[in-house]
């Protein structure tokens, strides 16, 4: 990103180009450009490179929702360090990868990021992040098993991380979603959301 008053001078080019040969010398084959669906400048600048679209995210936010009644048999548990590899193995099931560095729960949980494991009648079947500072919060790397899936336990997990939010005194939840899972954009609206923005990603090849 470029300030408005410095733009159309060749800076953002200028820097791809090092940010490329640097990419170059760590021996990386491609990165991802993020680009607002919005921005005019950022689209044409896009439009002349070299670069093939790869997904777009949709910005989603909540704000002044209520407490709505739990789902008994849906309990969210604070993940501890001894959940890692249960956490890096729903990791693989939801986003097809595995960090290759490991952050353990309890480190983040120091910073107000907490992961919570989904448990439905004692059997872990998914998992929750929340980074909270002050009066706001973020939701990421949410996800439900496979199987356990269109049964009503996300959005009863989701509303359970709401009502908890909401007895801490936060008032303003967000999250980013990829445009086409239009099953978890539908859960988010039926939970509050609202659609702020979209980013979308180029991948460029180096």
């Amino acid at each position: 990103m470029v300030h408005p008053r410095f733009r159309r001078q060749g800076i953002f080019s200028k820097l791809l180009s090092i940010s490329l040969d640097e990419c170059k010398k760590r021996n990386f084959n491609n990165i991802l450009l993020l680009c607002d669906d919005k921005s005019k400048a950022a689209n044409e600048f896009i439009k002349s490179i070299k670069s093939n679209y790869s997904f777009s995210e949709c910005r989603m936010k909540c704000t002044n929702w209520s407490v709505q009644p739990s789902v008994k048999n849906i309990i969210l548990k604070d993940a501890k360090n001894k959940d890692i590899c249960e956490i890096e193995n729903l990791n693989e099931i939801f986003f097809g990868l595995a960090s290759s560095e490991q952050i353990l729960p309890e480190d983040e949980e120091k910073n107000n990021i907490i992961t919570y494991l989904i448990q439905l009648d004692n059997k872990i079947i998914g998992k929750i992040k929340v980074d909270k500072e002050l009066t706001s919060a973020f939701i990421s790397g949410f996800g439900i098993i496979p199987e356990f899936r269109n049964k009503g336990y996300g959005k009863a997990a989701l509303t359970e991380v709401l009502n908890n939010l909401k007895k801490e005194d936060i008032n303003t939840v967000g999250l980013d979603v990829e445009i086409r899972n239009k099953n978890a954009l539908n859960l988010y609206k039926a939970c509050g959301f609202k659609e702020q923005s979209i980013m979308n990603y180029y991948e460029v090849n180096i």
